[in-house]
C-alpha cells in the first residue's frame, strides 16, 4: 500500500465496530432514510454506509472490507481510500434517491464494497490486464444477475434481517468506474509532457 492508508484503514473500521455496537435505538439515527433526508438530515448520505441491520450484517462487509484491503494492498493508498469514501457514499446514496423512490430506508457499505473492487480492477488493469478483465468480466456478470427479475434478494434474510438492496451494489460497481476514471485523469494530468 502506497501512502500509508493505515489511517483510513483503522478509523473506518473502528466507526464500523462501533457504530455496530450501539444500541438498537441509535442505528436508525445513521441509515438511509429517504424522509429524513427530504428534512435536511443530510449526514445519511455517508453514515448509512457505516450503519448496519445486525451484527451478522456488519460482520460480513466488514470481511469485505478486509478482503478488498488485502487483495488490492499494492493499489490502495490513502488518498484513494478517503476518495472512495467520501464520493462513493453520498454518490450511491443519491443514486437510490434518485432511482428507487420507494426505497424507505437503507444500511450497509456493500455498495461501496462493490464500488472499491470495481474501481481497484480497473486502476490495477495495466498492471494485470488478463486477470483484471477476468475479474471485471465476473463482477459483470454477478451485477446483471443480481438484477434479474426472480433474484432472490431475501436469500440472506436470517442473518441480517432485511433484503439485499442489489441495486446498490449496481450503483457502487458505477461509482467505482467514476473513481477509476478520475484517478486515470489525475495521473494523466500529472504525468510529464516532452
Amino acid at each position: 500500500m502506497s501512502s500509508s492508508p493505515l489511517f483510513f484503514i483503522v478509523l473506518l473500521s473502528a466507526l464500523l465496530l462501533i457504530v455496530g455496537l450501539l444500541p438498537e435505538g441509535g442505528r436508525p439515527w445513521l441509515a438511509y432514510d429517504r424522509h429524513a433526508i427530504e428534512s435536511g438530515q443530510y449526514w445519511r448520505l455517508w453514515s448509512a454506509h457505516v450503519a448496519h441491520l445486525t451484527l451478522w450484517h456488519l460482520l460480513l462487509n466488514l470481511a469485505g472490507w478486509l478482503l478488498l484491503l488485502g487483495i488490492f494492498r499494492d493499489l490502495l493508498s490513502s488518498g484513494l481510500l478517503w476518495l472512495w469514501f467520501l464520493i462513493s457514499a453520498p454518490m450511491v446514496s443519491l443514486l437510490l434517491y434518485l432511482r428507487d423512490i420507494s426505497l424507505g430506508g437503507y444500511a450497509g457499505l456493500s455498495g461501496l464494497l462493490y464500488g472499491l473492487l470495481s474501481a481497484c480492477l480497473f486502476i490495477g488493469w495495466r498492471r494485470n490486464p488478463i486477470l483484471h478483465s477476468l475479474a471485471l468480466i465476473l463482477l459483470a456478470i454477478r451485477l446483471l444477475w443480481e438484477q434479474q427479475p426472480g433474484y432472490d434478494t431475501g436469500y440472506l434474510e436470517a442473518w441480517i434481517a432485511g433484503q439485499v438492496h442489489v441495486n446498490a451494489h449496481l450503483y457502487g460497481a458505477m461509482c467505482g468506474g467514476v473513481l477509476a476514471a478520475i484517478v486515470a485523469c489525475r495521473s494523466f494530468l500529472r504525468t510529464p509532457r516532452p
